[in-house]
């Protein structure tokens, strides 16, 4: 029901050094954090050990806990009316988010049945970007969208922003309770559209440990 979280995924899009770079404590901190951060991770640790061989060379163990992965929840209100999901943090040790939702409703006055699934693919190889789609056919609302995003992880990250587009139907209902129930649907249909761009610049600041940590970040959307 778990498959651990493959060795590449972890080598390939989590980590912000390579093999054969200068080490940089900085980024050993930074990096840790970004570990402990990840929804599939428990617990992680960086440890650095001196290679026995080489006096200005050190190997580099990267240790992680997986968290338990899979996640039901069930809702149930009644004979006719109950809901079911499930979600995988970590589908195929991919470390990729999928999630399912059906829920059942037989009194409704339309639509009994309604359907949700969501797709994340976190830091897609070393571009630490996210991408994320979603299908929502709920009763009142219908959304298809798709979006990317990269956030300001570290203080070495230079750029980072997000593009998201939807499809968004809201449905609203007026209720006739007179002599017999009756309902009216009044459909509301519409796209979205979002996009934003930041640059981190780096400061002068008069002390080492403040310039390589601080950060001017401009931003447009």
């Amino acid at each position: 029901l778990h498959k651990e979280t493959q060795e590449s995924v972890i080598k390939n899009s989590f980590l912000l050094f390579e093999e054969g770079e200068v080490l940089r404590p900085q980024t050993l901190w930074d990096n840790e954090r970004l570990l402990r951060q990840a929804s599939i991770f428990h617990d992680a640790r960086i440890l650095v050990v001196p290679d026995k061989r080489f006096a200005n060379l050190v190997d580099v163990y990267v240790i992680t806990h997986d968290v338990w992965s899979l996640n039901p929840n069930i809702d149930i209100g009644g004979t006719n009316k109950f809901g079911l999901e499930l979600e995988q943090k970590n589908f195929r040790g991919l470390a990729h988010t999928f999630t399912n939702t059906i829920r059942y409703n037989g009194s409704a006055p339309s639509h009994p049945w309604e359907f949700g699934s969501l797709y994340r693919i976190p830091y897609i190889k070393r571009t630490f970007i996210t991408a994320e789609a979603q299908l929502q056919l709920y009763r009142d609302f219908k959304i298809v969208s798709a979006k990317a995003y990269r956030p300001f992880i570290t203080p070495e990250t230079k750029y980072a922003g997000a593009a998201e587009l939807s499809y968004n139907r809201i449905t609203n209902y007026v209720y006739d309770l007179g002599d017999s129930v009756r309902y009216e649907s009044f459909p509301l249909n519409y796209f979205y559209g979002d996009i934003w761009l930041g640059r981190a610049f780096k400061l002068d600041l008069g002390s080492k440990l403040l310039n390589e940590r601080a950060r001017l970040v401009i931003a447009a959307r």
